[in-house]
């Protein structure tokens, strides 16, 4: 199977492409991602895990 080759794009190619309303763009390895918003299971998820290691990571400090 052919593939069409990708050109990567720079840091500064990619600063200047507005974000799109329901998500954001990442760059990774060059290549251009759509990314959308976490929805509220994960964000909850995400707070959770964050309380868990607030504690033990402030410890080590």
């Amino acid at each position: 199977m052919a593939t069409t080759p990708t050109q990567l794009m720079t840091v500064a190619e990619y600063d200047r492409i507005p974000n799109p309303p329901e998500g954001v763009y990442e760059l990774y390895h060059g290549e251009l991602v759509k990314v959308r918003f976490p929805k509220a299971p994960h964000l909850k998820g995400q707070q959770q895990l964050r309380r868990c290691l607030k504690t033990p990571l402030a410890m080590r400090a």
